[in-house]
């Protein structure tokens, strides 16, 4: 902020995200932690203990001893466990699953063949080094060269094996002179976006394909299958008996790396995965236990004396199987010895994967740069060397949070620690157990393994407690808990935290505000202040703020000297405030925190923000009235920020500075937010009451005398300071009288007329021709009041609704802000809102009961309709039930046709009770078997699509035209019509009949019994008995159909509710990848690190705010408007000259275009033509190959990949699109390599 003059001495450049290994942890920790105890008798923490005094204080009264801060200003210091035996690293437990199953257990490597992991190497480096799109053609380009040298000599000898060996020789010749290239390069001192992607997709890649090979590539073994359980255990699945015997067949052996590294006992078969691990291992197998210099030295496989089977047991395999099929325990320390041979062989590769981008610490505090490549590198590529990146999928030395991220609680005399203690207690608990354990022979062993298991869980719980196996919901959160989601120290603590300069409080509307305001009370208004820098201009008016001080307004809470040092005003008394006033402007660079002021701009904001017009900059205006205590919105607002008034809550921001007021003003205005950037479409609009008042106001028999029009005008064209459009020292231009005789009289479009004049005063007026959202049927087509007509500015026909000045495109206000821009349009909504508000306090607007009765005639056609629906519905059901019975027919084909007989049956009569009974008696039937999911799912499509035309034949008997009050008069009709509230669903279901209710699609589902409700009898024909409601609200609905309509009711809340939380995901998830995204000065779309995803915004450059009437359709629109238009965008006489605008070049540019697509065109419609479009001594890019033949000319072949400034020398009249051309490219344009 603009007070802050805090000085940076360091700035930070770079971060970075990677594992510790065990030294990093080592070097980083201040103390190994030893004991499971804690605090003494007396709760002072003792040392060794998680809450050792060197790690950090716990308590406001100690002091570090690691730093000598207390206990707010120490930062905490890391401790360290070391662990007797290794353990998986919960995290990078799934990579070393996949790891193992594409090792090779015979010969150690990686199953793909070294050619292929050699490549895959080079790509890794390229992109490593910044050449990302010479690791992408890597593989074109080898292909090229192995097909190039296959075609040729083919050609001189015809042997084209030693071609292609030749060739093979040659690709490898390519690889070794880019390997020594890449040899010393540095890392990319730039890597974006799109090559870390690259990156990353080629190592999943490479991972991808060495587990997909079931046969080791480089020695032709089969290698066991691997097994997890869980997080903690791994298990190896023995070969088949064709696998074994193909192992046999090749003398190929499957030695356990334990007894690799202790050759004790030779392995029994060849070829065989027996357990080579005794239990007559030597007696010195535990003595490794207690050995604390772990770093850096191999995995000691000692403790591991016993058999796989009993090792296996003791783990607690549920698949326990004696014999040779048993699948066998692997501990972690065999896992480890198979990791160093893997990595001893293939640690060029797999450096490259896991290791290369992780950082290193060559001192504490002392970060080295990236790693480079090394010619020692390079050359592993091909033969592989010793390397320890094995060692990241193993943990050694547990790492211990500080104290103050897991401070204890103290209850009275008590001292609760806190719950990640209890993973760390029981990991030292278990690991003295090992410790103690060296003394453990043969069979006693298998306690060892389940202890190192257990160890293993408490590790993977410590770290992430979902990977606990006991599934327990009440489990302490682990260090990922802690963490993730939206409770975890991230978005918590660091992305969603509290701030200063801010108010929040439920709203409430208020129509006389304007549109681009926000009321504040008086009580935010002391609070919120802003540093006002003292001046020549306002020094004056800064004292008499500083005199007030605090508790009058407006005033100032703080005075700023040019030091930085802040002077609270409400600690001084009015003599030494009237002292501090007069040595304002005494020395430069002082500032007066004032209170909030009419005028201000403040960010406006209600969660969830899922738009960008969810945050909008609106001027204050504070509400003087001390009772006042929510915070006023005008109505036209409540679209754009998803609210209403039943209890929300917005938050407001106050901008610190000149350049975020200045943003807030020109960016983020509520102006500036009319339309959405979406779609383009309009966003604020007038809602509910508004929009009647409009309709009522301009319809033909709406009347005002001189004093209500006038008094119309004067309430809407003055107003609050900032929000009239005609200003007080101006007169209010009327219009005269539209009836002279017997009385004068203005009619309601005179005055929308008169608001609009005085808009555009000054300015070309207004032609628009548009349609209400009010249809024509309700006014009758003859009025013609569903087509509104504007010329010069005067309203000639129709009437204002929700298509007017609603949220709805092409309408008056949207028409404004087109012609005449968004300051107009935003002074129109609020000059509307004005008079309609003041409109409806002498008119009102009231439903009743008289609105929702029908006619005596609409009535009767209505019952007439109810009646017939029974024969209908029973009907329908037996057509259904017979024909398929009889014929075989599916729903499909019954529903085409009916049967004949029909035709002359009467089918408004009820069928008699046998008639029905029998139906009841052929659904039971048809309901038998298996697929009577299927049946009923039939049945309720059948039963839908007949009793559908009922419904809508019961609205339009009585809606809109049999209502006891018509339109406009019929307040419920005119609220549904208008669009300002309600739809034609909610009049019919009050007015006529609910209809089909229903569930997921289908109708109200039937009992194992047949029946849907026990008042109902089983498979009933009848429409009602499945959810055809032929009640009213109106007239109230009987029990059975209330509880169908509360079925319907509550799916409708439970979608409401699972899709609010899966929609609101996907928006996060959304935006937290699209945030960064911003439109350069250039037109690219580029992120945070300027990597390019869109050459143009939106693949066009095409802004959906500016071409909304760049359509068809409206373009008479803009012709009869252009005068406005030519003043909006300040086209002059002199314009062309100015400019240098040439209408005859768009016109050359428009031909040129229409015979390009007419050539296209011609292309398209006849494929076999030659169609050539470039000519002789054109410029362009081609790709081309060179013959593998001395000199300097380019001869006729094949493509290539690599682009080519070139020129077409000459034009053919057919061939192929590839042989249409001859072009001539330089030598220079070749490339270096190829």
């Amino acid at each position: 902020m603009s007070h802050d003059r805090t000085v940076i001495r360091h700035a930070v450049e770079e971060i970075g995200f990677g594992f510790l290994t065990d030294d990093d942890i080592r070097r980083l920790s201040v103390k190994r932690i030893t004991s499971p105890v804690t605090f003494d008798t007396l709760n002072n923490p003792l040392p060794g203990g998680l809450y050792d005094p060197v790690l950090g204080p716990v308590d406001k009264m100690m002091m570090c001893e690691t730093c000598g801060q207390d206990q707010k200003n120490c930062p905490g210091h890391m401790g360290h466990i070391e662990l007797a035996v290794s353990v998986y690293h919960p995290i990078l437990f799934g990579a070393l699953y996949k790891l193992l199953r594409a090792k090779c257990f015979s010969c150690h490597n990686l199953r793909l063949s070294k050619s292929k992991t050699r490549v895959a190497a080079v790509k890794m480096m390229l992109v490593d080094a910044g050449r990302a799109q010479e690791a992408l053609e890597l593989d074109a380009t080898l292909l090229g060269y192995l097909k190039d040298g296959a075609r040729d000599h083919d050609v001189l000898d015809g042997n084209t094996e030693d071609t292609l060996v030749s060739a093979t020789k040659y690709r490898d010749h390519v690889l070794g002179c880019l390997e020594e290239d890449l040899a010393g390069a540095p890392r990319a001192e730039w890597c974006g976006g799109h090559n870390r992607q690259l990156r990353r997709q080629l190592a999943e890649n490479l991972i991808k394909a060495m587990g997909a090979c079931k046969r080791c590539e480089n020695c032709g073994a089969f290698s066991p299958n691997i097994r997890k359980d869980g997080s903690n255990k791994l298990f190896q699945v023995p070969l088949s008996d064709k696998n074994r015997m193909a192992n046999q067949s090749c003398n190929t052996q499957i030695v356990s790396a334990v007894q690799r590294r202790d050759p004790g006992k030779p392995n029994e078969d060849p070829g065989d995965d027996s357990d080579p691990m005794s239990e007559d291992s030597d007696s010195d197998d535990g003595d490794n236990l207690e050995d604390d210099d772990v770093g850096g030295s191999a995995p000691s496989s000692k403790v591991v004396g016993v058999s796989l089977a009993a090792a296996q047991a003791a783990a607690g395999d549920p698949a326990t199987k004696t014999g040779a099929q048993a699948h066998k325990f692997m501990p972690p320390i065999e896992v480890e010895l198979q990791m160093q041979q893997l990595w001893k062989l293939e640690s060029s590769v797999l450096d490259l994967i896991f290791v290369s981008g992780r950082r290193t610490r060559s001192a504490p505090g002392d970060v080295n740069g990236p790693p480079s490549f090394s010619l020692q590198n390079a050359n592993d590529l091909a033969g592989g060397s010793i390397s320890d990146g094995y060692r990241l999928f193993f943990v050694r030395a547990l790492a211990v949070p500080p104290p103050r991220f897991r401070p204890p609680m103290n209850m009275g005399d008590m001292i609760a620690e806190h719950p990640q203690n209890v993973y760390l207690t029981k990991v030292l608990n278990l690991n003295e157990s090992l410790k103690n354990a060296a003394s453990l022979k043969g069979k006693d062993l298998a306690s060892v393994l389940t202890t190192w298991v257990e160890l293993q869980t408490t590790v993977n719980c410590y770290m992430d407690s979902s990977k606990d196996p006991r599934g327990l919901k009440d489990t302490p959160p682990g260090l990922r808990q802690v963490l993730e989601k939206k409770e975890g120290l991230f978005r918590k603590h660091m992305m969603g935290k509290r701030v200063n300069y801010a108010c929040r409080s439920v709203i409430s509307p208020d129509p006389y505000v304007g549109t681009t305001e926000i009321g504040i009370p008086l009580r935010f208004a002391k609070e919120l202040t802003y540093p006002q820098p003292v001046a020549d201009w306002n020094v004056e008016a800064m004292r008499q703020l500083v005199e007030n001080g605090t508790s009058v307004y407006p005033g100032a809470n703080f005075v700023e000297d040019s030091s930085g040092r802040m002077l609270h005003l409400d600690r001084l008394s009015d003599l030494k405030r009237r002292g501090v006033a007069a040595r304002l402007l005494s020395s430069p660079g002082q500032k007066v925190w004032r209170h909030l002021t009419d005028g201000d701009c403040m960010l406006v904001n209600r969660q969830p923000t899922l738009h960008k017009p969810g945050i909008m900059a609106h001027r204050v205006r504070v509400l003087r009235n001390p009772g006042y205590q929510t915070i006023r919105m005008h109505y036209a607002n409540c679209n754009t920020y998803n609210a209403d008034f039943d209890g929300d809550e917005i938050n407001c921001h106050l901008p610190q500075n000149e350049l975020a007021k200045a943003e807030a003003n020109l960016l983020a205005f509520t102006d500036e937010q009319y339309l959405v950037p979406t779609n383009g479409k309009p966003l604020r609009g007038l809602i509910q009451d508004h929009v009647d008042a409009g309709v009522k106001m301009c319809s033909k028999d709406c009347f005002f005398t001189r004093g209500e029009y006038q008094q119309l005008l004067y309430q809407a064209l003055s107003g609050l300071p900032g929000l009239e459009i005609v200003p007080p020292s101006d007169d209010i231009t009327t219009l005269p009288p539209a009836i002279l005789k017997p009385q004068q009289r203005w009619t309601g479009k005179q005055v929308m007329s008169t608001i609009l004049r005085h808009l555009t005063k000054g300015l070309p007026q207004l032609n628009l021709d548009g349609k209400s959202r009010t249809p024509k049927v309700a006014f009758g087509e003859a009025e013609q009041e569903h087509v509104i007509v504007f010329r010069e500015g005067e309203l000639l026909q129709g009437v204002l609704d929700k298509g007017a000045f609603g949220s709805s495109e092409f309408g008056l206000v949207h028409a404004v802000h087109e012609v005449y821009g968004s300051t107009a349009a935003g002074k129109l909504l609020t000059a509307l809102g004005r008079v309609l508000t003041i409109f409806l306090q002498s008119s009102g607007h009231t439903c009743g009961i008289e609105d929702l009765t029908l006619t005596g005639r609409a009535e009767g056609n209505r019952r007439e309709i109810i009646n017939k629906s029974l024969g209908i519905g029973q009907r329908s059901m037996r057509e259904l039930v017979e024909t398929v019975a009889a014929e075989g027919q599916d729903a499909k084909a019954i529903a085409n046709g009916a049967a004949a007989e029909e035709g002359h049956e009467d089918t408004s009569k009820a069928l008699v009770e046998a008639e029905v009974e029998s139906i009841r008696q052929k659904t039971a039937s048809f309901l038998l078997g298996e697929d009577r999911d299927t049946r009923l799912a039939e049945i309720d499509r059948h039963m839908q699509s007949a009793l559908a035309p009922v419904s809508s034949d019961i609205i339009k008997a009585c809606l809109p035209g049999g209502q006891a009050k018509p339109f406009p008069h019929n307040c419920f009709s005119l609220m549904v019509l208008t669009g300002a509230k309600g739809s034609m669903v909610n009049h019919s279901q009050v007015s006529c009949a609910l209809g089909q209710q229903a569930l997921e699609g289908r109708r109200v589902p039937v009992m194992v019994s047949g029946k849907s409700l026990p008042s109902f009898q089983a498979f009933e024909p009848s429409p009602r008995a499945n959810g055809f409601i032929t009640d009213r609200f109106l007239t109230g609905i009987r029990p059975q159909e209330y509880y169908f309509h509360c079925m319907a009711g509550r799916e409708g809340l439970v979608d409401t509710a699972v899709k609010t939380s899966r929609s609101g995901y996907l928006q996060r998830c959304l935006v937290k990848h699209l945030e960064e995204l911003k439109v350069g000065y250039d037109n690219t779309v580029r992120d945070g690190e300027g990597c390019v995803h869109q050459f143009l915004y939106g693949e066009d450059g095409v802004d959906t705010t500016q071409t909304k009437y760049l359509s068809s359709k409206q373009l008479g629109f803009l012709a009869q408007n252009y005068q406005a238009l030519r003043h909006k965008h300040g086209i002059t006489p002199s314009f062309k000259k100015d400019s240098g605008f040439d209408s005859r070049d768009a016109s050359r540019a428009h031909s040129e275009i229409a015979t390009c697509l007419q050539r296209r065109d011609d292309a398209a419609a006849n494929p076999s033509s030659s169609c050539a479009k470039f000519v002789a001594g054109e410029m362009v890019l081609a790709k081309r190959r060179a013959v593998l033949k001395r000199g300097e000319g380019w001869g006729k072949a094949e493509l290539l990949a690599g682009w080519h400034s070139a020129e077409v020398v000459k034009v053919r009249n057919a061939g192929t699109p590839a042989a249409l051309y001859s072009v001539r490219i330089p030598l220079v344009a070749a490339p270096m390599f190829w």
